[in-house]
C-alpha cells in the first residue's frame, strides 16, 4: 500500500521532477512552460518547488555570513502565488495543499461571489478576508531560518 511518504520518495527519485526543479530554480526567463502536470501531481510539484526555494535561500544566507569566498548566490523567496482558472480550481488545489503541505501557511483569496455590476452589501465578511490575504501577501520575512514556512497565494483570474 502506498501512502504519501512513499509518493514522495518515489517522486523525489524521479529524473522529470529533479530536471524541472532545476530548470525553474536555475532559469529566469519566466514564463515557463511546464506540461504533463495533472491532478495532485500539480501539489506535489508546488511542494517540491518551495522546498527548493527555501534551501536556496538558506545556502544563499550562510554564505553570506561566511568569510568564505564563493559564489554569488541569490535569495530565492519560498513563498509562491498560484493564478488558477476557476474558483473550483483553487478550492481543489488549496484542499491538496492543505493534505501534502500541513506545516504550510496556505491563503486562498477569495471571489466577491457577485454579479459584476451589482452592489454588494456593505460590511461584507469578505471584504476582510481578502484584506487579510493581501495584507499577509506584502509582508515579507527579514530573516531566513531552517523553521521558516512557506507561504502560498492561491488566485483565480478572476480575482487576481
Amino acid at each position: 500500500m502506498n501512502s504519501l511518504t512513499s509518493i514522495e520518495e518515489i517522486l523525489k527519485k524521479w529524473d522529470g521532477l529533479k530536471n524541472c526543479l532545476n530548470l525553474i530554480s536555475s532559469s529566469r526567463d519566466y514564463p515557463l512552460d511546464i506540461e504533463g502536470v495533472q491532478g495532485s501531481f500539480f501539489s506535489f510539484l508546488v511542494k517540491e518547488i518551495c522546498k527548493t526555494s527555501h534551501f536556496k535561500s538558506l545556502q544563499a544566507s550562510q554564505y553570506q555570513n561566511s568569510s568564505k569566498s564563493a559564489p554569488a548566490y541569490e535569495f530565492i523567496s519560498s513563498d509562491m502565488l498560484l493564478v488558477l482558472p476557476s474558483e473550483k480550481d483553487a478550492i481543489e488545489i488549496s484542499q491538496d495543499l492543505q493534505t501534502i503541505c500541513p506545516d504550510y501557511e496556505i491563503y486562498t483569496f477569495p471571489g466577491t461571489g457577485t454579479v459584476p455590476y451589482r452592489p454588494m452589501a456593505k460590511g461584507s465578511v469578505v471584504f476582510g478576508q481578502r484584506a487579510g490575504v493581501l495584507s499577509n501577501l506584502i509582508y515579507s520575512k527579514q530573516q531566513i531560518t531552517f523553521n521558516s514556512k512557506a507561504r502560498i497565494f492561491i488566485f483565480t483570474q478572476r480575482s487576481f
